[in-house]
């Protein structure tokens, strides 16, 4: 399994928040269920090693269920 390093998330992080302000209408696809129409309701961050974001009506998800 290869690691990745904390630079590497914490860039991704920054170039999601650079093209999807608080707001933005994206695509939740979530690796089980449907893929659902909502909007990002904050920045997106680091949880430990996992990128996330928070999303209407659906909580903090990891920026791999995001699709613009």
């Amino acid at each position: 399994m290869r690691r990745t390093s904390l630079t590497r998330l914490q860039l991704q992080v920054e170039l999601f928040n650079v093209d999807n302000p608080p707001g933005t209408p994206v695509l939740h696809r979530p690796l089980t269920g449907m893929a659902t129409r909502t909007v990002t309701a904050s920045r997106a961050s680091l949880n430990g090693r996992t990128p996330v974001v928070h999303l209407m009506g659906a909580g903090r998800v990891p920026l791999s269920d995001v699709v613009r």
